[in-house]
């Protein structure tokens, strides 16, 4: 998973290789270049570093996500229910996503897997959207970070 500038949030597959776009071996500079000239072959293997370029699973709606950058996200912990019509049983499958707009998104990563299956134009959007307000009622709050607690 991940969070981008525009506030939408994309999920990545990095086990399937029907996401893999390319997979190319790229060298360091000249001065690098030279000093594993001087090493043995195998030697040679271990200094190169491999680049795989993936294609997201997933990407939210422009119009449902944040309308601010997605400054943290964090999966729910496992025991905490968020979908009491559906539970998780026990597994990772949701995540919260917040922003300087004042919405925190939990996601439902279950979604994505289903509906992928199905149709390729996936609409996703967030399970739930929360709205932050100040206690006095002047406007709106944003976050920037996000904790869980065990307790």
């Amino acid at each position: 998973m991940g969070g981008c500038l525009s506030g939408q949030c994309t999920v990545w597959d990095f086990s399937s290789i029907d996401h893999r776009i390319s997979g190319n071996k790229k060298k360091g500079d000249s001065a690098a270049e030279e000093e594993i000239a001087k090493i043995a072959d195998d030697d040679e293997e271990k200094q190169q570093q491999t680049i795989i370029t993936l294609k997201q699973m997933a990407m939210s709606s422009v119009s449902m996500s944040h309308r601010n950058f997605v400054s943290d996200m964090q999966f729910v912990p496992r025991g905490i229910n968020v979908d009491r019509r559906n539970p998780s049983e026990g597994k990772i499958t949701h995540f919260v996503s917040v922003s300087e707009d004042g919405f925190v998104n939990i996601w439902d990563t279950r979604q994505v897997e289903k509906e992928l299956l199905k149709n390729q134009e996936f609409l996703w959007k967030p399970f739930l959207n929360i709205q932050l307000f100040r206690q006095d009622g002047s406007g709106e709050l944003g976050l920037s970070r996000l904790l869980f607690h065990k307790d």
